[in-house]
């Protein structure tokens, strides 16, 4: 599995709709929202398909990856 994240600390740069697209895009992917404003999770919700998946966090980043292989 491949990890990539897209970060910067400026709000507003397309960060999210980027990573969307990207998931979307690429067909095998899985969503992680970390951003508290919600944006990609909202976005997932108005979808009428259930693809790319949108994973919610249990517990830390690092034990929902672990959990995701």
């Amino acid at each position: 599995m491949h990890v990539v994240v897209i970060a910067n600390q400026k709000g507003g740069s397309g960060k999210t709709t980027l990573a969307r697209n990207l998931a979307v895009a690429d067909g095998n992917a899985v969503l992680i929202d970390r951003d508290p404003q919600g944006s990609l999770t909202s976005w997932w919700n108005r979808r009428a398909t259930d693809e790319p998946p949108l994973v919610t966090l249990q517990g830390s980043l690092a034990d929902t990856l672990a959990a995701l292989y």
